[in-house]
């Protein structure tokens, strides 16, 4: 029996030493804490058995159920076009038809397709094909050139295998969602691991000449080396403090807006006929053409499989390449914005914020853009969803804490939120950041009994291992955009944010509560978070400097260099 314990001890150690040398930076906390509890003997499941209702049906079978998911995703990639729209339709096949006399695109090198397989997570599901990536990732060099051949055939031919353009689709029920409803489950595509590494050289390529030839917009920061939401946000926060520093202070009107499946329902022979249009080469738009066409998908709900369905329109779940063409989309309408405005886009995230003295002023100049926003919308094919989108209103003076900016979308009024939450910080009127000091303190508290259940375990006790999972997991949530809006907060949501730290450090070091908190730091190795603050402001203050100069980045540069009143 000694023997068996120890195997088992042994197995968790390798399995949890394993976890954190692989995927810890990719794991939510939640996921985290899924994997102690499995671990310990408490696995958890995600699968629901619950009735189905769809349009006044109750749907008890699962392959009724994963058939009435299928029907539901084809649907919304259903468009409808007007006559001038099928003429757009019909120029790219045109274009495309048309000889091409460019210069051939040089063919992917081994060296590309090596490093493509080294972002491949070895233990990743495998797609339709049943090819796992802890395959592709052992193959030798004979069949590493031969899959070079195909993926070059691919390319110059543009003929793609329909093995690559299938999906498998498994809906996982949403947290606290109900599961009774379609909309509950986010869908979650599995496509083949091989198609993925021909979509990875593809973006590292096509990315390089959209950087290269600047086809897009300065305001787009989604799924772009050197850019964050971090950058966003700052640009945001800033562009608000600067109306509050101006000797006659200014007030600023912000909307968040949001659209409704958005990458389902992108109109693809458009997209395609913008990028020919940006520059993109010929080869490029005819291989994404091929990629895109007749793409098949079907659901797996509780191991039952749906009959196929084919997706018409928007770009694939799922796919490498995807995000990338999303921003090519939505650049079409970042050419529109008003520049007199801070617009931010993160993806499918677009925030826009005026400033101005009178604040009526500048709810005009939002309402206008937004204006500009539904009608590139109905011409585009992608909706806004009115009731998800918010408006926010920002004063230093207290006397406007009762005004509320009213905003519509096509008629539809915007619901105002004081504490809008932008890319997953939370904003006050007066930018004091303490809504958002105490959310992250309590989430990053509340995790600390991961680190608990942690050191109670025979297996994951050590003290480099639960600092791992407090730095990566835990002090993470304090850390996100930190420069964004930590320069901003005071001595006591600092302090807030001392004390959650120092609860995380006692588990950690197994400290008593009455232990000095400077012997937390010293045994742990972890500055007071103070110190962190200004390591973090000073790295992003740099960072700004070195940026090339542009209208969307200047209020990055002038990080931590604006003077505040009173200061």
């Amino acid at each position: 029996m000694p023997k068996v314990s120890d195997a088992t001890k042994e197995a968790k150690e390798e399995s949890w030493r394993d976890l954190l040398e692989d995927t810890v930076t990719e794991k939510s906390s939640d996921e985290l804490w899924k994997i102690v509890k499995t671990l310990d003997g408490c696995p958890d499941t995600n699968s629901s058995n619950e009735a189905l209702l769809h349009k006044g049906r109750r749907i008890t079978s699962n392959k009724k159920k994963a058939d009435v998911f299928m029907q539901y995703y084809a649907s919304v990639s259903k468009l409808n076009f007007s006559s001038n729209d099928r003429n757009i339709n019909r120029e790219l096949k045109q274009r495309l038809s048309a000889p091409d006399t460019s210069t051939p695109p040089p063919k992917f090198t081994m060296r590309e397709l090596k490093r493509a397989i080294a972002k491949l997570k070895a233990k990743g599901a495998a797609g339709p094909d049943d090819i796992r990536p802890s395959f592709l990732k052992a193959l030798g060099d004979k069949a590493l050139q031969t899959l070079l051949d195909i993926f070059n055939n691919s390319f110059h031919l543009a003929v793609v295998p329909q093995i690559w353009r299938n999906a498998i689709i498994i809906p996982l029920l949403k947290s606290g969602k109900p599961a009774d409803e379609l909309k509950s489950f986010r869908p979650i595509s599995l496509t083949s691991c091989v198609v993925k590494l021909i979509e990875r050289m593809f973006v590292d390529r096509l990315m390089h000449l959209a950087e290269e030839n600047k086809w897009l917009s300065s305001y787009q920061a989604g799924f772009r080396r050197g850019r964050s939401c971090e950058d966003q946000i700052l640009r945001m926060v800033q562009a608000i403090d600067d109306g509050f520093q101006q000797k006659k202070m200014q007030r600023s009107v912000m909307v968040l807006l949001d659209f409704s499946q958005a990458f389902d329902t992108v109109w693809r022979q458009r997209l395609l006929v913008s990028m020919l249009d940006l520059g993109v080469p010929h080869a490029y738009v005819r291989w994404i053409h091929q990629f895109l066409c007749n793409r098949q998908a079907r659901v797996k709900f509780n191991g039952t499989t749906s009959s196929s369905r084919r997706l018409h329109q928007g770009v694939p779940q799922g796919s490498v390449l995807s995000p990338l063409l999303f921003i090519f989309y939505i650049n079409n309408l970042a050419k529109l914005l008003p520049t007199d405005n801070i617009n931010c886009m993160f993806a499918d995230n677009v925030s826009i914020v005026a400033t101005h003295r009178d604040k009526q002023k500048a709810l005009e100049a939002v309402q206008h853009a937004v204006d500009i926003v539904v009608k590139w919308c109905s011409e585009w094919k992608l909706k806004l969803n009115a009731s998800k989108s918010e408006v926010s209103f920002f004063s230093s003076w207290t006397r406007d804490a009762s005004w509320v900016p009213t905003l519509t979308i096509d008629g539809a009024p915007i619901k105002f939120n004081p504490n809008p939450i932008l890319l997953g910080v939370t904003l006050d009127r007066q930018l004091t950041f303490t809504p958002h000091t105490t959310n992250v303190a309590e989430r990053a508290v509340g995790k600390t009994n991961i680190l608990a259940a942690l050191s109670h375990s025979d297996w994951g006790w050590k003290r480099d291992t639960l600092k791992s999972i407090y730095l990566t997991s835990i002090r993470s949530i304090f850390d996100y955009a930190a420069p964004a809006w930590q320069p901003w907060i005071g001595d006591t949501n600092i302090s807030v944010l001392e004390r959650a730290q120092n609860k995380g450090l006692r588990r950690i070091s197994g400290q008593y509560m009455a232990s000095p908190i400077g012997s937390l730091n010293l045994e742990t190795g972890v500055p007071t978070y103070s110190t962190i603050i200004n390591q973090r402001c000073i790295m992003a203050q740099e960072k700004g400097l070195r940026l090339p100069m542009d209208p969307s980045q200047h209020r990055f540069q002038q990080c931590s260099t604006t003077p505040h009143r009173g200061s």
